[in-house]
């Protein structure tokens, strides 16, 4: 590495540094719970760590149909592989313990703020990259998804790669940097589907710099045509499988309150967030340098970071399903347009000292914006995974009812490295829903003597349920449950119960109760359920416990 490269290297170090000690020193444990997807995220990754040790060649997907069957919580194929990839690596290394996944999330956001701060220094100046890079990494969603183990920061780190290297490209034309461009935007691809935002920022930074013509370009053809190539597989399997799912979200929306907006309300949706994405220090000034981007003399600068914040809006605002999370990828355009404003503040006299004041306040009250928000956590599905654990005799099977059923299994698989025993959900087993239970729920037992019988044929020796359940997951036939084993003393004892430790509304006020099944029946030879979204039923054997590879 020459001097120069050092000296480069320094500031946006420096600050990675500062964003990383700010996260590491407000770091509070706790379990998988956010969205309930990063349940999901967590669970995928011990599943290709597992995967990638047991090796299953022979007859892959056998090994993960009984892998789901056993710890029903995966991801795939309805989120892109990606991530799971890398961090099942990590898992490989380091351990299924939460803080492994946290700190690839960290890894991400530092990437993220490497290349923010590359590309704003291409565009503008060091001293602007520097503050626009130090806006984005304490903007309150950016710092808020960066806790969590979602897709969101590792899609937005491939995104400012694309867009970093795009911009290079069309600067010097460079092969270099016309592979890593095509490589960022497979591997945002193949991490979340909101890589699909990368087509439409593509084709207006082409308008804005008026080189279409790009396109036309041999070597482009043939990077488009393999990138294509490298993400068509996969996207088919889910187009092929889940695909109906994802169409049904963008439609209509799936359990959000963006189901009944009107479309001039999605459209007017996202710009109301800013402010809460960004905190009113960042948005105000961000909004002034939007403006001012616009301008003749600033267009060609401000190109890049138009075009994510364009082709953000207009993929995102007009789904029926919002979320703030979703339009997490034009924070860096407002931030490099806030930085921009507060350092170019109009008047000769002072203008410098006046610049630096007041990008300080903008840095330091998003800053504070972001870090006074309570830190979110979910404790104690831990202590009741450790405890069926460490009591189990006589069966392989534990039943679980409730809205953090992936924690559960989590916590299951993590303290269990013999994977000897298997979770059973009950929404699987007794019931029907998909993801949500407002969302085509069916009651497939409607008895309580086919629950108990149900119950009798898989033997689980614990049954947990959460009370009340986490995310309004409640059912009638979840009732039912709860009911038949708070009624029935002579067949189920309650052993324990768990408070669940929490500072989140959605998850509520609760409790987990741990229930002893006390007659003992023989376990089943094969366990199957039906699985709304593959809309089919699968099935598999219950292997031994030191049979890993089907």
């Amino acid at each position: 590495m020459t001097g120069r490269m050092v000296r480069d290297a320094i500031i946006p170090g420096l600050i990675i540094l500062l964003v990383l000690t700010a996260h590491l020193t407000l770091y509070r444990p706790s379990e998988p719970f956010y969205n309930n997807d990063e349940t999901r995220h967590v669970m995928t990754g011990v599943f290709v760590r597992d995967a990638l040790r047991d090796l299953p060649l022979a007859n892959p997907r056998g090994y993960v149909t009984q892998y789901y069957l056993q710890y029903p919580a995966l991801a795939i194929p309805l989120y892109p592989p990606l991530f799971y990839l890398i961090e099942g690596i990590a898992m490989l290394i380091a351990g299924t313990s939460m803080l492994v996944p946290k700190l690839l999330i960290l890894g991400f956001l530092g990437l993220a703020c490497g290349y923010l701060f590359r590309l704003v220094r291409t565009t503008h100046d060091e001293t602007t990259a520097a503050v626009a890079t130090l806006i984005l990494a304490f903007s309150p969603l950016v710092f808020e998804l960066s806790r969590q183990v979602m897709l969101e920061i590792p899609t937005l780190s491939f995104v400012l790669v694309a867009t970093y290297h795009t911009q290079r490209y069309l600067d010097g034309r460079l092969r270099r940097d016309l592979v890593l461009m095509f490589a960022a935007i497979v591997a945002t691809a193949l991490t979340r589907f909101s890589g699909i935002l990368l087509v439409p920022f593509v084709l207006m930074l082409l308008v804005a710099r008026r080189q279409l013509s790009v396109l036309a370009r041999r070597e482009v053809l043939v990077a488009g045509g393999l990138a294509i190539l490298a993400i068509a597989p996969f996207y088919a399997i889910t187009w092929g499988t889940v695909g109906w799912v994802h169409a049904m979200q963008v439609a209509h929306g799936l359990d959000t309150p963006s189901t009944s907006m009107s479309l001039l309300e999605r459209l007017a949706d996202y710009p109301r967030r800013l402010p809460a994405q960004m905190s009113w220090f960042a948005a105000l000034p961000g909004m002034v340098g939007l403006a001012g981007a616009l301008t003749a003399t600033r267009l060609r600068s401000s190109a890049p970071y138009l075009a994510l914040a364009g082709a953000t809006y207009v993929t995102f605002a007009p789904l029926a399903i919002h979320d703030a999370r979703f339009v997490v990828y034009w924070v860096p355009a407002f931030a490099l347009f806030a930085a921009d404003a507060v350092l170019r503040i109009p008047g000769s006299v002072g203008r410098g000292a006046v610049s630096a004041g007041v990008a300080t306040i903008c840095v330091l009250g998003t800053a504070w914006t972001a870090t006074r928000q309570e830190l979110p956590y979910v404790r104690g599905y831990e202590t009741a995974a450790r405890y069926v654990l460490s009591h189990a005799r006589w069966s392989r099977f534990c039943l679980f009812d409730g809205g953090l059923n992936g924690d559960f299994i989590y916590q299951m698989r993590r303290n269990d490295p013999s994977r000897r025993m298997w979770i059973l959900r009950a929404d699987k087993i007794l019931y029907s829903v998909l993801i949500h239970p407002t969302t085509r729920y069916e009651d497939t037992l409607h008895s309580e003597r086919a629950m108990m019988e149900s119950i009798t044929r898989y033997g689980p020796e614990f049954i947990v349920v959460e009370s009340p359940p986490a995310f309004a997951f409640e059912t009638p036939a979840g009732q039912r449950l709860r009911t038949l084993l708070r009624d029935h003393k002579e067949r189920f004892s309650l052993s324990i119960t768990v408070p669940v430790q929490t500072n989140q509304a959605e998850v509520g006020h609760a409790s987990l109760y741990v229930y002893r099944n006390l007659v003992e029946s023989r376990p089943p030879e094969s366990v199957e359920f039906e699985v709304p979204m593959l809309r089919r039923r699968i099935e598999s054997p219950v292997r031994n416990p030191e049979d890993t590879r089907p």
